[in-house]
């Protein structure tokens, strides 16, 4: 039996800022990775810097993979009051 993975912008989200060193690797590897699955690298790629302090997505370092909006690795969402991006 074949399964088919579909996967949507809004499902896969790569968190990363300007200042990240790893972003661009990561990038790269989840572009890689998904393509050896068959899945289109489809994924929305967020700059934390530019997302308003009340966005939860701001307290996670940079760079961070997002599977419907939780992290990819099993880290909880950080609770608010949020930091300032890392």
């Amino acid at each position: 039996m074949r399964y088919t993975c579909v996967t949507t912008a809004a499902m896969l989200t790569l968190l990363t800022c300007s200042e990240c060193a790893a972003g661009p690797e990561l990038r790269r590897r989840l572009h890689a990775a998904l393509r050896q699955l068959g899945v289109k690298p489809i994924f929305s790629i967020v700059d934390v810097a530019a997302l308003p302090l009340t966005d939860p997505r701001v307290a996670y370092p940079a760079p961070t993979l997002l599977w419907r909006d939780r992290d990819l690795f099993g880290v909880p969402e950080p609770p608010a009051p949020y930091p300032p991006p890392t």
